[in-house]
């Protein structure tokens, strides 16, 4: 769904809160739902611009797409997402699964 008139896009990373102050200020303030996705290696945190973003691994692609083709998540609700994955029409019934290096062209982690 876009918002303020602009589709997000998977390979633009969760953006994540940072500690202001105390013993871990400028590290990740992270929710435990995505702490257990870090400590699953489903999602990777790196620094971005003005704070810290939580991109997709491999794993986390590979098990995202997993969820598509079970049948968990609604691809009318979530078309734009099933779009970035590459995946095949839904009434396609080819298991063809392309390289996981990339989302649309644009590499899944930003050049460091």
């Amino acid at each position: 769904m876009p918002q303020f008139g602009v589709t997000p896009s998977i390979t633009d990373g969760f953006l994540l809160k940072v500690w202001k102050s105390g013993p871990e200020k400028g590290q990740a303030r992270m929710s435990p739902p995505v702490e257990r996705m870090v400590g699953r290696e489903l999602l990777i945190v790196l620094p971005a611009g003005t704070g810290q973003r939580a991109f997709l691994s491999t794993k986390g692609l590979q098990a995202l797409r997993d969820i598509f083709q079970q049948g968990l998540l609604s691809i009318t609700e979530f078309g734009n997402l099933y779009a970035q994955l590459g995946l095949p029409p839904a009434d396609a019934s080819s298991g063809h699964q392309d390289e996981m290096d990339s989302v649309e062209g644009r590499p899944l982690l930003p050049k460091a």
